[in-house]
């Protein structure tokens, strides 16, 4: 199937069942903190908050990377950061960001604030069956989606990755309810439906439900079916284990999730 583009008048009167999506600007080019402020309804304080807390982001995403690893970054940071729960500023970034609270809408304002910073295109896209909101990113020329909020665990430390840049089909399979979908932003799915590059065809983060972590070159993670730690080059393709124990995550309400199971 293919998504239909609309305008934002449109938009914005099909999200007043549940939530409103303001317009938004890279952070880097935010000049006019009051504008910014009242398109999202936040205070020019939280505006300015919120550009720091972006700033000390950006500082843990690799430099001189692709921007495929850029958005994997991007991901892991909001799915274990931000936790779903329900708060004044809830819809925005500023809460997703700054107080690490969010409904699905922060976690996509979120994400499209982030990619925004490196100029990466992406929309947002809103499903009222579902009554659920995500993003999608284009990346060597293909659109493909990702949703933070179902990449959210709960569990420190853990993302999953199912639904980190996959097709349009791979995403109605997983959930159905989206194919009446809607976008916010120009997008194009011509070449959506059969990603040709090899990296997202066996890409390493579909092996772990851990955070993808970036150290001189080389991503470290937990491999989901071991739990052993592994570092892969994302520039070779090689992936090499470098400990082998079972991984144990610990959780905020003192629980212990210990390969795969909770004890």
């Amino acid at each position: 199937m293919t998504f239909r583009k609309v305008k934002i008048n449109f938009f914005i009167a099909t999200l007043l069942f549940a939530f409103t999506i303001p317009n938004y600007v890279s952070s880097t080019t935010i000049k006019n903190f009051d504008n910014y402020a009242l398109i999202n309804g936040i205070s020019v304080k939280q505006t300015q908050k919120m550009v720091s807390k972006i700033d000390k982001i950006k500082e843990i995403i690799p430099k001189n990377v692709s921007d495929v690893e850029k958005v994997l970054t991007i991901y892991d940071y909001v799915a274990s950061n931000v936790q779903y729960d329900l708060y004044k500023y809830d819809n925005t970034a500023f809460g997703a960001l700054v107080k690490k609270k969010a409904k699905c809408v922060g976690y996509a304002m979120a994400v499209r604030q982030l990619c925004l910073e490196y100029d990466i295109p992406n929309v947002i896209l809103v499903s009222r069956n579902a009554n659920h909101v995500w993003n999608a990113v284009k990346l060597d020329g293909e659109w493909y989606h990702l949703d933070a909020t179902w990449g959210a665990t709960g569990r420190t430390g853990e993302v999953n990755h199912d639904y980190f840049l996959i097709s349009t089909s791979r995403l109605l399979r997983l959930d159905p309810r989206r194919k009446d979908a809607k976008m916010y932003g120009v997008f194009t799915d011509d070449s959506y439906e059969n990603p040709k590059h090899s990296y997202l065809k066996n890409a390493f983060w579909k092996k772990t439900n851990s955070v993808a972590y970036y150290y001189k070159g080389k991503y470290y993670f937990a491999a989901k079916k071991t739990g052993n730690i592994n570092k892969y080059n994302f520039r070779t393709g090689k992936q090499k284990t470098v400990y082998k124990k079972e991984f144990t995550w610990y959780t905020d309400d003192e629980q212990f999730y210990y390969n795969d199971k909770f004890i």
